[in-house]
């Protein structure tokens, strides 16, 4: 952030910030598969109001809030099989989609003065933004080369677990996703 001061205890700051999260995951059964890789990326600008009050010559205490533009994406990629004695089928799927929301930021730290251009910050803080559901795409394809999708479909992402095993990922895509009540 880039922390302009309009007083001694008050400044404007503005910043942006990027992150990138990505999982792969394999399923596998006594007649099934799955391998996904599960990737999710957002892009943050924020404007941001600062307080600060002085400790002495070396400490200052600050705080700041600030409303926070998101621009995500979410990409869920993987293929699929089904065998048994008689028959192997399975396939390829990709989900893909964004979303922009407003979100909120704030942390509270301390400045610890080094020297005239110098300083060492401790800070914690959190953010805010409900980002779920993407707009986007999906598709599929199996290998008897049928295939399917729609490009204006509803990417809902959510975690839930089966009879309090393992978390796991779930895309829906064109509908709400299931209360984890449901499992």
């Amino acid at each position: 952030d880039a922390i302009f001061h309009v007083t001694r205890n008050f400044g404007v700051g503005l910043g942006a910030g990027y992150v990138r999260a990505s999982k792969a995951s394999d399923v596998g059964g006594s007649a099934s598969s799955d391998s996904s890789t599960l990737t999710f990326s957002a892009f943050r600008v924020r404007l941001g109001a600062y307080g600060f009050l002085p400790l002495g010559k070396v400490l200052e205490a600050y705080g700041n809030i600030s409303p926070t533009l998101y621009v995500a994406s979410l990409k869920d990629e993987g293929q699929w099989s089904y065998y048994d004695a008689s028959m192997s089928f399975g396939g390829d799927w990709s989900d893909e989609g964004s979303r922009k929301q407003l979100g909120v930021e704030g942390a509270v730290g301390l400045k610890i003065k080094i020297g005239p251009a110098f300083a060492f910050f401790l800070e914690l803080g959190g953010r805010y933004a409900k980002l779920s559901p993407f707009e986007g795409s999906y598709s599929w394809t199996d290998n008897d080369g049928n295939s399917g999708g729609a490009d204006d479909a509803t990417l809902y992402y959510w975690e839930s677990s089966y009879r309090n095993g393992p978390w796991r990922k779930n895309i829906a895509m064109n509908h709400e996703p299931r209360d984890s009540g449901d499992y």
